[in-house]
């Protein structure tokens, strides 16, 4: 089962809550709840609440990174020029989705680490690379350089 922030795109925001809102999640610290009762809830207690100054503003993109998940959100006028905007970090393996609407999925689904796993070698025990050309030594080089179609003399039987 996936579900991804990107996903909610262009929702509005319709609440922020504080730990107690969230009973489900028992551990969370707080949670952003968007138009379709979705919440974003985090669970690292090093990120404050959000401003209430977000609701009614939209999640305009989602920046995933190995360090920070980055929320934009922002208001826009009618022909599209943003007015106001935030901007929000996430610890991208402490937070969650809850997503009401959606039915694969059963209360919050928080994102999973993708183990590393390198493809493993049909035999394992066998060299997978080819062997590097070798490389003339460098007494063969000072030997071809010293012959006159190196050095731009002529070649045999023509007289000089």
């Amino acid at each position: 089962m996936k579900v991804s922030l990107d996903h909610y795109v262009g929702r509005e925001v319709k609440a922020v809550k504080g730990i107690e809102a969230h009973a489900e999640a028992q551990e969370a610290v707080w949670e952003i709840v968007l138009e379709g009762d979705v919440a974003i809830v985090n669970y690292d207690d090093d990120y404050d609440t959000p401003d209430d100054a977000l609701i009614g503003m939209k999640l305009e993109t989602v920046v995933f990174d190995a360090g920070s998940t980055i929320l934009h959100f922002g208001t826009r006028d009618q022909d599209g020029e943003l007015l106001s905007s935030s901007k929000m970090h996430l610890d991208p393996m402490q937070y969650g989705i809850n997503d009401p609407n959606r039915e694969d999925i059963e209360g919050t689904v928080r994102p999973q680490a993708t183990p590393f796993d390198p493809e493993t070698p049909e035999h394992p025990d066998e060299r997978v690379a080819e062997e590097p050309e070798e490389a003339p030594s460098p007494d063969a080089e000072q030997a071809a350089e010293g012959t006159p179609e190196a050095e731009g003399g002529t070649e045999q039987g023509q007289d000089v």
